[in-house]
């Protein structure tokens, strides 16, 4: 019999058909995965359907026999065989929902949803593998009776970059570090005492709206792959189109954080006055309403939104805004403008960093002014 660290003992028979399950993957790891389940899962389900039927399934039984599972998804991660690792918790999801309808129960599945969710994020598969973390934390919500359970899926959807017991902890270490960089240059624009561990604390695990941070989790993700991949041509007409739909969701992160703590409306152009008049910033309403006008002039969008960017908008009476009014400025601009548009290509992909930097700059802003 193999050895297998950490493994539960359950009772003799289920735990010799976990030892045949194990060997049958483990000494043909490079084997087709679809292959391996259609051998081994039949007898295994078998055992597990006689397995359960002898005992209540309650959450430690359930949890025991999940975890006995882990093995083989470690194995293949560690080999980097993603794609089957991903197979694999997708045939142990049938597996389960089969004993639910044979004992007509619900059986906590978010440890699958987890597993699963977390080797597609590595596997770049960022909509797929966000969608099963979010699912994963909705059975971790139903099983544990409370919105936001202290859940290894709940942890990271919520960019808990400080806890190393994380199995995915690489990816959010990574996470972490993006929104320190962009900190760091927010840092010199204001006189902020806000750092990544308190940015945590008092934002990403407070957030009175938890989807802002479910959308915020994902654009980062997005944001870490575009930062590995080459530098696409400045005509690149398309990679401009998804680079804004990556800004875009940016700023709805903006706009709901600061709707969750204003009583304005959710009109973008009231919010950024909002914003503005308490973070006291020159961003008036007359000088909102002049950007707001330009910017609506027929091939005037790219030009407002790049003057501001590098602070060269000028007011009727040649005045400039201060930095921070310039940034909340660019995601009013960009709010309502793709609310209605394709965006012109002439903002990106040249200006998508310095695009980023502003409304991660507007995002701060606001947790340091409204949080």
């Amino acid at each position: 019999m193999i050895n297998i660290d950490g493994y539960n003992k359950l009772d003799p028979e289920m735990d010799i058909a976990f030892f045949a399950l194990y060997e049958g993957f483990l000494t043909n790891i490079t084997a087709n995965i679809d292959k391996l389940v259609a051998e081994y899962f039949p007898a295994f389900e078998k055992a597990a359907t006689a397995y359960f039927a002898k005992r209540p399934i309650s959450n430690p039984v359930q949890e025991q026999f999940l975890n006995n599972l882990t093995p083989i998804w470690l194995t293949l991660r560690s080999i980097d065989r993603l794609g089957p690792a991903q197979r694999f918790w997708e045939n142990v999801l049938s597996l389960i929902q089969n004993l639910e309808s044979h004992f007509n129960i619900r059986i906590h599945k978010g440890s699958i949803f987890y597993y699963w969710g977390g080797t597609a994020i590595l596997n770049g598969e960022l909509e797929k593998g966000y969608s099963l973390m979010h699912s994963a934390l909705i059975e971790d919500a139903v099983t544990n009776k409370m919105p936001q359970p202290n859940t290894p899926a709940y942890r990271f959807v919520f960019l808990d970059y400080n806890d190393p017991r994380q199995h995915f902890f690489d990816i959010l270490s990574a996470q972490g570090q993006i929104l320190e960089t962009f900190l760091s240059h927010y840092e010199t624009l204001s006189s902020t005492s806000l750092d990544r561990t308190n940015f945590r604390n008092k934002f990403l695990a407070s957030h009175p709206r938890p989807e802002a941070i479910l959308l915020l989790a994902y654009t980062v993700a997005r944001i870490e792959k575009q930062f590995q991949n080459p530098a696409p041509a400045p005509d690149n007409a398309f990679a401009g189109i998804l680079d804004f739909n990556l800004l875009f969701d940016l700023v709805l992160v903006v706009d709901s954080s600061i709707q969750a703590k204003s009583n304005v409306g959710w009109e973008f152009f009231n919010l950024a006055r909002h914003l503005s008049d308490t973070a006291g910033l020159d961003l008036v309403q007359a000088r909102l309403e002049y950007i707001n006008s330009e910017q609506k002039r027929l091939g005037k969008f790219a030009n407002v939104v790049i003057a501001l960017l590098d602070r060269s908008f000028q007011m009727p009476g040649g005045e400039h805004l201060s930095p921070l009014a310039s940034d909340i400025a660019i995601a009013y601009c960009i709010r309502n403008h793709a609310a209605h548009n394709i965006v012109v290509q002439s903002l990106v992909p040249e200006h998508t960093r310095q695009l980023m930097q502003s409304l991660f700059n507007t995002l701060f802003l606001t947790v340091d002014t409204l949080y």
